[in-house]
């Protein structure tokens, strides 16, 4: 374990997993042990072999000798993660920024590394604990924010739905 501050332990698919009480620097690995906190998981379609790890502390590429290596410029609290089924290296989320607040319903184009808002959610600026796309049609977007919201133009405005 590294020498950063350990809040918690878990287990997930059978790693142990500590939550770091400090993010990684941008563009440091880390053990994978130490990255915790995870919030989705993805294949990364341009690193073959490698996930996606969107965490309560940025977003992290494993790596095969047992490392993940940080690839947000920010350490925010990613969630909803998911890629687009269409453009997998367009990748979906929401979450917190790091100093608090929502992020809405945010994209990146670049692999994980920047994001920016493509719309706030139906009403005020929301973190989708869950996102999932329609398989019967990829502009339809599911989020869950307090009652689930649906949008049908790739997330660029939404309603409550259900």
């Amino acid at each position: 374990m590294s020498n950063r501050t350990s809040f918690a332990l878990a287990t997930y698919s059978g790693l142990l997993l500590t939550v770091l009480g400090t993010p990684a620097a941008f563009g440091e690995s880390v053990p994978l042990a130490d990255v915790a906190h995870i919030h989705g998981v993805a294949f990364d379609v341009t690193q073959p072999g490698q996930l996606l790890l969107a965490t309560h502390y940025g977003v992290y590429r494993t790596e095969g000798s047992g490392l993940a290596q940080t690839i947000s410029e920010d350490a925010n609290d990613y969630m909803g993660f998911t890629p687009s089924p269409d453009n997998p290296t367009l990748l979906l989320a929401s979450g917190h920024p790091a100093q608090g607040g929502n992020m809405g319903f945010i994209v990146s184009t670049d692999g994980g590394v920047t994001w920016s808002q493509r719309s706030p959610g139906a009403s005020d600026a929301v973190d989708f604990h869950a996102l999932t796309v329609s398989r019967a049609d990829s502009r339809v977007l599911f989020g869950l924010y307090g009652s689930i919201q649906v949008s049908r133009d790739d997330g660029a405005t939404w309603q409550v739905s259900g």
